[in-house]
């Protein structure tokens, strides 16, 4: 047996990163039964062995087994287990799929093809492996596939049941496809699991256990009630002090090609693997795996949600810092390039990239904002322009007026208004800051304040009284009490009650809510008899709308009550707090 320090970890470690991107991707689609596509297993195998279908099945399976995989809505899925698995050192990676396998040995064999004569039943598949297993944990040279055919023929395991086992051709048939899984089992199952050594590198595969491997194929199968081989192992064993471990392994390589691209040749761990799969084109997968970031690969990462910041930050840990001089300024000018968004007069906008728009179209903000033009452009009205231009650039979109052409002009961005409820809302909010925080500036605010007053309907000057004192609410919970007399130069508006504190503003009418717990009284009326309510509610930018809503629930978040319910001016579920709610009627 060798010693249990391995050179480096398994392939089977980074095509399982890679299955598991792919499904991060929503690239891996699965039928009613579970099983992959064709399409889908067909791109699974470009990114593992493009030529062994049992392969790429069992990886996909096991992925399953282990729960890093879900199957839901057509699609395979990573588990929250599976992020946590990718961010575990390799030996507990390997540890992990293992047990999944052991656990379900059905996944050795179970890609063979029909057997329609039954020539081996399902239940006899296990003891035929669990002999092979057996024979592996301490073996008396190196084996091959052939010589485990023969260790399971003089054991008798290889012995059709019933008629079949009196018609040679049966019998023939019956060893061809248990050499078959043998074969498979030596070749890809037990190497992929660091369990043995590939001694021959052409032909028929050799095979000589690792110590650890041994050990751990030795305690597993203890572990098997009723197991009654040769040499027998139903007693428990103990495990010899050989943990697995790897020597460790070089950084990941990062070039720069004469065509500016960059090529990345990731070796360990199996985080790296997964990351660079997710922006960049996969080359060969045999090892050393290499990789190719283009701007067509970025510009697909971008419409994923990625960004040049994040790019630069992995590819600088996994290569130890040794990035290609000139690489940050590339990457940073494919970014500037894709990720423009011009906008002509009318507000059209055109994105440098055909797929530059898909991942901001996935947004409700955008969707509700825009409508399409054509394949790719998109079209915004005027008032709706400077807030969506805003969400993009929060976004990481460069958006910028189209080149003029001669005698052309490019029209301005309409200016930002304040709406005059808002700008109450500050004028009365600073205004009760100012009361609480000695040393800001006393300003002369009542005319202003007045003015705005006078241009403001009733119902929104009793939402901007319900959005200040929910403000003054909360200043009065984090700003201590300074006791200071009302200063005479503020607008009578403003002045406090001779409480020394927060004062609210004094000659707007009385809310018509009442007291929050008959508030509640009332919607959860509404809720037991399922009727609607008719509410004049404000949010935080100061904005009153008159709702119809259907409410459903009533819940406390973040110290705040609110009422869930459905609005009928939305057409969706909302949340609404309970203390920005103006007026409220069952009528």
């Amino acid at each position: 047996m060798h010693n249990t320090v391995l050179p480096s970890p398994p392939r089977l470690l980074h095509d399982a990163a890679r299955c598991l991107a792919l499904a991060h991707q929503h690239r891996l689609g699965v039928t009613r039964l579970g099983r992959l596509e064709p399409n889908s297993l067909q791109r699974l195998a470009a990114y593992t062995q493009p030529d062994d279908a049992a392969y790429v099945r069992f990886l996909f399976d096991l992925l399953v087994e282990a729960g890093l995989l879900r199957l839901a809505d057509g699609h395979a899925q990573p588990t929250d287990a599976a992020y946590r698995w990718l961010a575990q050192p390799a030996a507990l990676q390997i540890l992990a799929l293992r047990r999944a396998w052991f656990d379900s040995l059905h996944l050795t064999w179970q890609w063979l093809p029909a057997d329609r004569a039954v020539v081996l039943p399902a239940v006899q598949w296990p003891a035929l492996l669990l002999a092979a297993l057996a024979a592996l944990a301490a073996p008396e040279a190196d084996l091959t596939a052939d010589d485990l055919l023969q260790r399971l023929e003089r054991q008798g395991l290889l012995v059709p049941r019933g008629r079949a086992q009196n018609l040679p051709r049966l019998r023939q048939s019956a060893a061809g496809r248990v050499g078959r899984v043998l074969a498979f089992l030596l070749r890809a199952v037990l190497p992929g699991l660091a369990l043995v050594e590939t001694v021959s590198p052409v032909g028929q595969a050799g095979v000589r256990p690792t110590a650890e491997g041994s050990a751990w194929l030795r305690h597993a199968l203890a572990d098997r009630p009723g197991l009654a081989l040769d040499p027998p192992y139903a007693e428990e064993l103990a495990l010899p002090d050989t943990p697995l471990a790897f020597a460790p392994v070089a950084a990941a390589a990062v070039t720069m090609t004469a065509e500016r691209g960059v090529l990345i040749t990731p070796t360990a761990p199996a985080r790296c693997v997964f990351d660079v799969t997710l922006f960049a084109r996969l080359r060969s997968p045999d090892p050393p795996a290499r990789y190719e970031l283009t701007p067509a690969a970025f510009q697909a990462a971008l419409s994923r949600g990625g960004d040049a910041a994040g790019l630069l930050f992995k590819l600088t840990v996994y290569s130890g810092g040794d990035l290609p001089p000139g690489l940050a300024d590339t990457v940073r000018a494919w970014q500037d390039k894709t990720a423009r968004i011009t906008w002509t007069p009318g507000y059209r906008l055109t994105p440098a990239h055909p797929t530059s728009l898909d991942q901001p179209r996935q947004r409700r903000a955008f969707r509700e904002r825009t409508e399409r033009l054509g394949a790719q452009d998109a079209w915004v009205a005027q008032a709706d322009a400077p807030s969506l231009f805003r969400y993009l650039r929060r976004l990481g979109y460069t958006v910028a007026p189209a080149t003029a052409g001669p005698g052309a002009e490019t029209a301005p961005l309409p200016p930002a208004t304040l709406p005059l409820t808002e700008l109450l809302v500050v004028l009365r909010t600073y205004e009760a800051v100012a009361r609480r925080v000695p040393g800001l500036a006393q300003l002369t605010l009542a005319d202003v304040d007045r003015a705005v007053a006078e241009a403001l309907a009733a119902d929104d000057l009793a939402g901007v009284a319900r959005l200040v004192a929910s403000h003054t609410a909360l200043l009065a919970q984090q700003l201590p009490a300074p006791h200071l007399p009302p200063d005479p130069s503020s607008p009578p508006s403003l002045r406090g009650k001779g409480d020394g504190g927060l004062g609210s503003p004094a000659p707007r009418p009385p809310l018509p809510l009442g007291e929050a717990s008959g508030v509640r009284a009332v919607l959860a009326a509404a809720i037991a008899a399922q009727t609607p309510v008719h509410l004049v509610y404000v949010d935080t930018r100061a904005r009153v709308t008159r709702r119809q809503v259907r409410p459903q629930r009533l819940v406390r978040r973040w110290g705040r009550d609110y009422l869930i319910a459905r609005c009928e001016l939305r057409g969706d579920e909302r949340a609404f707090r309970l203390d920005r709610v103006v007026t409220l009627s069952t009528k």
